[in-house]
């Protein structure tokens, strides 16, 4: 893995088969960037890479993500998975530039979102496009602790009804609608919210103006409702902490309004067996079944999630189907099932060349 300069060691080892090199200072095409274009090139024939997969763009680098339509350039072929298309009307220039750049350069392009595959087709004519999702990020491994117990741990009310969201805060995720659909509910139903770990970590969103303001909007909007009492904000958890309050909850909600599949909180959700109600449509969820793997709302309906919750509530034994039925899901999600996807494509685009 080839990454920017930080904090850690240059090159590290975390995993048999894994090397991870800090190497690259500037993502950029100037001075800089050349020199770090130039060590990363040296690096990669020394470990005679035989194929580069990039992942674009890198939302803390904004437009200065061009060096990595280079890498390798006349020798190596790039296989691109695109978070984000970057070819939008408010993207910089540059970050467009750097988007044409790589789906003139790959050999393949994949996303995490099955929204983009189609644009992809169209802007990659006569090459693969896969979808490759994103997995379980916090684990999922059983544990023997009671929910009750859990509840006590974090200072939550043993016999209350809890939603859970996990996620960042941004427009596209839904969250004015969680928090106006929570207040609708809360008129006939004592149910309340748990926005669990990165959801209260401010210091992501410093470095954006823009997303800083949103996050500010954000965290008030439940006081602004009048639910903030109803509304528990934790600070960052390990993975462990993370996995055992999801599990603790009685529905894990996830309102997106964009990009329904492509968000690990989805797939960790599902992993652990949390029953769950999902924004989106039938076809943009698909594969997942709409009533047997997730409970599907339309995006931007907040009056239809609170009416979803509620009956959820009070139904437990469609809980438990739910419940049953993200775990059979989870497989769309596996992590082996994902590196089979890829390892496949690198192997096609090989052949190719």
């Amino acid at each position: 893995m080839l990454t920017a300069r930080g904090h850690a060691p240059e090159v590290e080892r975390p995993t048999p088969g894994v090397e991870v090199h800090r190497t690259v200072d500037d993502w950029g095409i100037g001075a800089a960037g050349r020199r770090a274009l130039r060590r990363a090139n040296r690096l990669l024939a020394e470990r005679r890479v035989e194929i580069v997969h990039v992942f674009f763009p890198d939302p803390g680098l904004g437009g200065r993500y061009q060096l990595p339509a280079y890498l390798g350039l006349g020798r190596l072929p790039l296989v691109t998975t695109f978070w984000n298309l970057g070819l939008g009307r408010r993207s910089p220039m540059p970050l467009r530039l750097a988007a044409l750049a790589l789906l003139a350069r790959s050999r393949a392009v994949t996303s995490h979102d099955p929204g983009y595959l189609s644009t992809l087709r169209l802007l990659a004519p006569h090459r693969p496009v896969r979808w490759l999702p994103v997995g379980n990020n916090v684990g999922g491994a059983e544990s023997s602790e009671e929910r009750a117990a859990v509840r006590v741990r974090f200072g939550l009310d043993p016999n209350a009804r809890y939603l859970a969201y996990f996620g960042q805060l941004d427009f596209t995720r839904g969250l004015d609608d969680l928090f106006e659909a929570l207040a609708l509910a809360r008129r006939s139903t004592d149910v309340r919210l748990v926005m669990v770990g990165s959801a209260a970590r401010e210091e992501r969103y410093a470095a954006d103006p823009d997303a800083h303001r949103e996050y500010l909007r954000l965290r008030a909007l439940p006081g602004a409702l009048g639910v903030e009492d109803a509304v528990e904000w934790t600070g960052y958890l390990p993975d462990s902490e993370v996995a055992a309050l999801l599990r603790a909850c009685d529905l894990c909600v996830l309102p997106y309004r964009r990009n329904s599949l492509g968000r690990s909180a989805l797939a960790a959700a599902l992993d652990l067996g949390v029953p769950t109600v999902l924004a989106g449509t039938p076809r943009g969820v698909a594969p997942l079944r709409p009533g047997r793997h997730v409970a599907l709302v339309p995006a931007a309906r907040p009056e239809e999630l609170a009416a979803t919750v509620a009956d959820l509530l009070s139904r437990p034994h469609e809980l438990e189907l739910l419940a049953a039925g993200a775990r059979r899901a989870a497989r769309f999600f596996d992590w082996p099932r994902i590196a089979a996807t890829a390892l496949g494509l690198y192997r096609q685009v090989l052949e190719v060349r």
